[in-house]
Order: structure tokens, then sequence, then C-alpha cells
């Protein structure tokens, strides 16, 4: 992993972007790393656009304002693009030359921008429905961004996130959870 990675998440508040970002903090602080988990939203209600910030640092972050130069950038609901509440080149300002594009869609590929050169893509909504019956697609793609991150190896993530979602939800949700996290590490193309 690199000494400082910076990732910005679009997504629509209810499909657990803050609580994946929170999640992805939590869990790599604890293996050491500093970290920064903070969202950007107004008062609107389930639905409405949500923008959360991770950073994760090899060296104490101090540093509090949203990151200008991202390494990734997650895209939870395609509708936020298609539903012009926010232009492509929004979601992808401050994407680095050499940064990933990770976007939830059933599209096996997609062809954004001749400049983007690594577009990664998972049906995270699907996995989502398929192991725990609702589309709430944050785990998934958390899965997905931690393989094409590599920002750790699955044998050592799943535990952690297990106790990380076993402080707030049922067992059985967290059992879907945890399958869904897998598939999407093992899915993301």
């Amino acid at each position: 992993m690199s000494k400082n990675l910076a990732f910005r998440w679009h997504s629509r508040a209810g499909q657990g972007a803050i609580t994946a970002a929170s999640a992805l903090a939590g869990i790599l602080g604890e293996k050491g790393k500093f970290v920064q988990s903070f969202p950007e939203f107004g008062a609107e209600k389930r639905g409405a656009p949500v923008t959360v910030f991770n950073r994760i640092s090899d060296q104490s972050i101090k540093n509090v304002s949203h990151p200008a130069e991202l390494d990734t950038i997650i895209l939870l609901d395609t509708t936020l693009v298609s539903s012009c509440e926010i232009t492509l080149e929004e979601v992808l300002e401050g994407l680095k030359p050499d940064g990933n594009f990770l976007v939830n869609t059933s599209q096996k590929s997609l062809k954004i921008a001749d400049n983007l050169k690594n577009i990664f893509t998972i049906d995270a909504s699907k996995i989502a429905v398929e192991e725990i019956g609702r589309d709430i697609p944050n785990v998934p793609i958390l899965g997905a961004l931690v393989k094409i991150s590599e920002l750790s190896d699955l044998k050592e993530f799943l535990p952690r996130l297990e106790a990380y979602l076993s402080h707030s939800l049922p067992e059985k949700i967290v059992a879907g959870n945890l399958k869904a996290f897998e598939r999407g590490f093992n899915k993301v193309k």
C-alpha cells in the first residue's frame, strides 16, 4: 500500500457509504494506519446525495480538509449522474491520472472517458440483494475497494470486518455481509 491514500465515495443516503468508509477507517486504524473518515451532506433524508472521504496513511494526518487529489473514487449509484444530480466531471474531479474509478453497475465494462485508465466495476447491488436481502451495496463495494487498492488480504480483513459489524448488526446480517464482502473482493473487474 502507498504511504498516503485518499478516497471519495458518492452515494445516496441509505446505501451505506458512511458506514463502509467508517468501517474501513476503523479496521485499518486497528492495523496501525493513520486514518480519517468524514461525510459531507446536508439535512436531507434517505435517497439524497452523500459524499464521504477517507484518508489512509503510514504517518500522522494533519490535513482535515477535503482531499484534492484522489487515488480512488467510488460511485455507489449511477443514477446520481444519470439524473443530473451531479455531473460525471464533478464525480471524477481530483482523480489522479493513475487513479481508480470503482463503479457499482451491472454493466460488464464501462467507457467513461478516454483519459481514464483504471475503471473497475462490480454489481454490488445484486450481491447485496442476494446476500442480505436489501439493495445496500456498501459492503460488496468495500470488498472491491480493499482488493483494487491492495489494502489488505481477504483472510486478514474478514475477521476484523466481522468484529466491526457485530457491534451493531444481528448475526444473520453480519454473516450475509461477510459473504457480500468476499464476493465483492473476488468479483471486481
